[in-house]
């Protein structure tokens, strides 16, 4: 009984002194307190000190109104919100406004201005991110109200020559609705009214942009005159109420949906709230136009999205952070933003949480294959998935001999193992990712008698292939930064008998430019660059007085067969390239000094 009483009172005291409410009150109760086809005139109401005052005696307050008091407002008690939410509820019940006089297409975002004063007070606290006015918008939208049974019958059809049709006209075709989730639903129930029956009639949004509206008092009349003029032939009737109240619809869907008995409907309340729109459209009203645009894109680990944050983002970090827990939980759960480069010999990489739960340790799951590691621990990179793809598809086969000089923890030698049956001989210097590499071998059944892991410098790993009862059919070394370096270490394989058939392959991805000249211009490509880095690696020239250039065909004539292509770029100027090439026996006898003539 108390709360009810106070409503009375309160709802006397405002009626007493003609007071409607408006968003005044808080940012945080703007699409409560401004729901209803029309905008409440009179006074408005703000917190000073802990107590409420009234403010601007028959005024229309309108956005600017709005936005001039933003920055002074404190956030209301729940208690006395709610009895103001219930006030506005009746306000908007018993508008003194004509309805007929509203705008039907009526948006009602904050203006640039508030945003801005917005921003200065949210932005530090990201965790206010929700309470931003902008983020919540009303749009009223005509109607078309037709019977049940011919919804599915309108909304198909359609001429060849696109007329006809009311596809054109649907309010799925408005900007406002583009990137929300859930979509729009585009047919309603009709609101009870005592001519129709509840499930007789349906409700089709129309685009407020190209179709007028119909006031409610008229859409009232509306449905009266229909009832009462049982005589009328119904089909005329329809298409005379249409031609007055949609003008700007072409005739042939007028009639098309006079034929069905459609009428003008009421104006319905489309409210679109944080909850439904996109990072990109949230952040795009959240930071300020230095901080434009925002982040587009991430990097999915398990429960983790990786940014690579630009400076123009960092004061909003956190922000940014917070946005992306929210509207994509609960596939992600942590955000982080990497600091720093790739660095040091385990290849890992310091970064900082900017929202939701201090969790690095990740599940991975890749093409059917569980992986399981901390990504503050290993090196980490989803977009080589393509090219574990590729060498699954292009280049191992069933039963293959497969060394990983770089293995991290086992995405590629796991997947080769457990689908192809591959022995798999791994190493990594990191000892974390070779715990994580042996761990995530067992996870998915492989056998430890054909999954040997070491660790140990790469170069001896390459050097000690030479012990195994069979050279490797594939050896792969993804260590772009450094992975020619460590091709000498090949010398050390034994010549290749005559008569065999295993010629090993190897898969190797460095960083590569292209040379510029005296005059700017590319004297070596990229990917001249990079085979020319592998050939210095396998044949280093020692003390040439002048280096040479462009050697792939050198290589080739050792039956080296050296192919190459661009992965993907790093940095302006600077590429990821990845160089095959096969390990023949006039290869191995020329690094070894038994100079051949080729």
């Amino acid at each position: 009984m108390i709360p009810i009483m106070i409503d009375i009172l309160l709802l006397s005291f405002f009626s007493l002194f003609k007071v409607s409410i408006s968003a005044e009150v808080h940012p945080s109760m703007f699409c409560v307190l401004r729901t209803g086809p029309t905008l409440f005139k009179d006074e408005c109401i703000r917190r000073r000190n802990g107590r409420y005052r009234v403010l601007s005696y028959g005024k229309n307050i309108g956005s600017h109104g709005i936005t001039n008091d933003i920055k002074h407002q404190t956030r209301p008690n729940s208690f006395l919100s709610k009895r103001l939410g219930l006030l506005a509820t009746i306000n908007d019940n018993t508008s003194h406004e004509d309805p007929s006089s509203t705008s039907f297409s009526q948006i009602t975002p904050l203006s640039s201005t508030a945003r801005q004063s917005s921003n200065e007070k949210i932005i530090p606290e990201e965790s206010k991110w929700k309470e931003h006015p902008s983020l919540i918008e009303l749009v009223n939208i005509p109607t078309l109200s037709v019977p049940s049974n011919c919804v599915h019958s309108l909304l198909s059809s359609r001429n060849t020559n696109n007329t006809g049709s009311l596809s054109s006209y649907l309010a799925t075709n408005m900007e406002e609705f583009d990137d929300i989730h859930p979509r729009l639903k585009l047919v309603r129930d009709l609101p009870r009214t005592p001519e129709y029956k509840v499930n007789e009639r349906k409700l089709i949004l129309l685009d407020p942009n190209k179709v007028s509206s119909v006031p409610n008092s008229d859409w009232n009349k509306i449905n009266h005159d229909i009832s009462r003029d049982c005589n009328e032939n119904k089909s005329d009737r329809s298409l005379q109420l249409l031609q007055r109240f949609f003008p700007s619809i072409d005739k042939t869907t007028l009639e098309l949906m006079a034929s069905t008995s459609a009428l003008p409907g009421p104006v319905q309340n489309v409210t679109i709230s944080q909850g439904q729109r996109s990072v990109s459209f949230i952040l795009n009203k959240l930071l300020p136009k230095e901080a434009l645009p925002p982040p587009s894109s991430f990097e999915q680990i398990g429960h983790i999205a990786h940014l690579n944050l630009k400076s123009r983002h960092m004061p909003y970090r956190k922000m940014i952070g917070s946005v992306m827990v929210d509207r994509y939980s609960p596939r992600i759960k942590t955000v982080v933003n990497k600091v720093g480069e790739v660095s040091g010999p385990y290849r890992t990489y310091e970064m900082e949480i900017l929202a939701g739960i201090p969790e690095m340790n990740v599940t991975v799951v890749e093409d059917g294959v569980t992986l399981k590691f901390d990504l503050e621990r290993v090196y980490w990179c989803s977009r080589l998935s393509g090219q574990r793809l590729r060498l699954f598809e292009d280049e191992f086969r069933a039963g293959d001999i497969i060394a990983d000089a770089f293995c991290g923890v086992g995405a590629l030698c796991v997947q080769a193992a457990s689908k192809l049956n591959c022995t798999i001989y791994a190493n990594d210097l990191n000892p974390d990712a070779v715990k994580y590499c042996r761990e995530n071998a067992r996870i998915n059944g492989v056998k430890a008698s054909k999954f040997k892991v070491s660790c140990d410098d790469a170069f001896d790993f390459i050097q000690n292939l030479s012990l195994i009862p069979s050279l490797p059919d594939h050896l792969v070394m993804n260590y772009p930064l450094d992975s020619a370096d460590f091709l000498g270490s090949l010398r050390w394989w034994p010549s290749l008998e005559s008569g065999s058939s295993v010629v090993p392959k190897v898969h190797l991805y460095t960083f590569s430019h292209a040379d510029i000249d005296a005059n700017g211009n590319n004297a070596r490509d990229v990917l001249d660059v990079a085979i020319d880095m592998v050939a210095e690696g396998l044949l280093p020239e020692g003390g040439a007085v002048e280096k040479s250039y462009f050697r792939r065909e050198y290589l080739d004539r050792l039956g080296c067969d050296v192919k190459a292509h661009i992965i993907r770029d790093v940095a302006p100027g600077k590429v990821v390239v990845y160089v095959t090439f096969k390990v023949t026996k006039p290869l191995l006898r020329m690094m070894q000094g038994d100079f051949v003539d080729i």
